[in-house]
């Protein structure tokens, strides 16, 4: 039987977006991209050239250049939605905030590595030891919004 309410649910996916977006601030934004955009994954020599060109002079830029507030929603969102997949699902996974946490986070994986094949690996080429940081910075993002979820979740439970 499902215990939680629709206003904790939403509540959790919020803590969890937010958790999503810290994560990824500091992972992509500060070491991946860097400030000024001369961070790892963006520089000449490592990265493929349409990659640097998509982020820096191909117009229209990424809303995370542009608008990064659109992209931090977009987070939220998909938090929220998977809070409510969480809620659907918690009935049938073991107790306790780490056991769900990590099945939890297997949901926000799928949905980053889906992104990952798809656009940098398929679409640009992106090297293999760059494609792989970006997938372990995305396990820190699907990890933190994952640990939020369950502990936004479970902490008041009995």
């Amino acid at each position: 039987m499902n215990t939680f309410s629709t206003k904790r649910t939403i509540i959790a996916g919020i803590i969890s977006g937010i958790a999503v977006n810290i994560a990824g601030f500091f992972t992509f934004a500060l070491l991946g991209m860097g400030l000024n955009f001369n961070g790892i994954l963006l520089r000449p020599g490592l990265q493929n050239e349409k990659i640097i060109a998509v982020w820096k002079t191909l117009e229209p830029l990424p809303l995370a250049v542009t608008a990064p507030v659109v992209i931090a929603l977009g987070y939220l969102l998909l938090a929220v939605v998977y809070a409510f997949v969480y809620r659907w699902i918690a009935p049938v996974m073991p107790q306790g905030i780490k056991a769900r946490a990590l099945r939890i986070s297997l949901f926000f994986i799928t949905t980053f590595l889906f992104w990952e094949l798809n656009t940098p690996i398929n679409l640009f080429s992106e090297p293999f030891p760059l494609a792989a940081l970006d997938v372990l910075y995305f396990i820190i993002m699907a990890c933190a919004g994952a640990f939020a979820m369950a502990w936004a979740f479970e902490r008041r439970r009995k």
